[in-house]
């Protein structure tokens, strides 16, 4: 079974921001989360793991890796670079 703990908290934090969508374009289970039609949030899981995809800036993602202790969470930095971090819950 999916921890829906990790998406719950992004999803909360992404619709508290304003002009925020989200959609489902890849399919269920898989939200998008967008201002001003850039993608800025994606919530889905990896082998029944809860993942959020989150575009950063260097700076946050660098606070973000060394405070996140939760599922699977790749963090995106501009330009872009790819860092994934895998925590037991």
């Amino acid at each position: 079974m999916i921890n829906m703990s990790l998406h719950l908290i992004a999803a909360k934090a992404a619709l508290a921001l304003p002009e925020v969508t989200c959609s489902q374009p890849f399919g269920e289970g898989c939200d998008v989360y967008k201002v001003m039609d850039k993608m800025f949030l994606l919530n889905s899981s990896l082998s029944g793991a809860a993942l959020s995809n989150l575009k950063v800036t260097p700076d946050h993602g660098a606070m973000l890796r060394s405070s996140v202790s939760a599922a699977a969470i790749l963090i995106s930095s501009i330009p872009p670079k790819a860092n994934i971090i895998k925590a037991s819950i």
